[in-house]
């Protein structure tokens, strides 16, 4: 399914550009790795003047951007993904919590339940500040 009509492709294309968080003015090449396609793929879109309507999915799923805010500019940049009081977290959400989860110090327990995940069957002591150490696994 293509969106086709009156578009003003250069401003779609921007406004997928800052839904997609690329900095600057997006170049095709930047959008397209953005998107997963080719390049060629948005120089065909600009000549036939359409955008393949997966694209503003791709823009909803990872941002949360609406479509209609990308194909005219007006309304709600953003759409709620879920039912839930509290809405969906969208990709640049879930990455800043990321990023203060990594912050955070992990407790000596969770270290050795984080180790065990990644080394299955390993046997792990660790030992820290001069106490005896914990030890678990087989």
């Amino acid at each position: 399914m293509l969106m086709r009509g009156t578009i003003e492709f250069e401003a779609v294309l921007l406004r997928l550009g800052e839904a997609f968080l690329i900095e600057g003015r997006p170049t095709q090449v930047k959008l397209a790795e953005a998107l997963g396609i080719r390049q060629s793929s948005i120089s065909d879109a600009k000549r036939r003047n359409s955008i393949p309507a997966e694209w503003f999915v791709k823009a909803l799923e990872i941002g949360g951007v609406d479509p209609d805010w990308i194909r005219t500019g007006e309304g709600p940049k953003f759409r709620v993904l879920s039912d839930e009081a509290t809405g969906a977290l969208t990709i640049t959400e879930l990455k800043k919590r990321i990023a203060e989860e990594n912050q955070r110090e992990m407790s000596s327990q969770e270290l050795m339940d984080a180790l065990l995940v990644k080394l299955p069957g390993a046997f792990i002591s660790i030992q820290y500040g001069g106490q005896g150490g914990q030890s678990c696994g087989k």
